[in-house]
C-alpha cells in the first residue's frame, strides 16, 4: 500500500531525511512455503508436495529423480 508521507500510519518506520518512504510491517495473508521466503496463493497445489509453491514442487521432484536426498 502506499500512502503520502504525511498520511501513513501513525506507526509507520519513517526515516527523517528521506522523504515520502512510510513502511508498516503486516504478517502475510496466507500459507508460507516450506522452501522459500515467498507466499504465492499457489501452495497446496500439487498432491506430492502440498506445503511448497509448483516451482518448488518441480525442483523437488527434478532433485528425487537425481537420487538426491530432499
Amino acid at each position: 500500500m502506499q500512502w503520502d508521507h504525511d498520511e501513513a500510519p501513525a506507526n509507520a518506520f519513517r526515516l527523517n531525511d528521506v522523504k515520502g518512504v512510510a513502511v508498516v510491517v503486516e504478517k502475510a495473508v496466507g500459507i508460507k512455503c516450506a522452501r522459500f521466503v515467498e507466499d504465492p496463493a499457489d501452495i497446496g497445489e500439487d498432491p506430492e508436495y502440498p506445503d511448497v509453491s509448483p516451482r518448488d514442487a518441480r525442483a523437488l521432484r527434478e532433485w528425487k529423480a537425481l537420487g538426491v536426498a530432499v
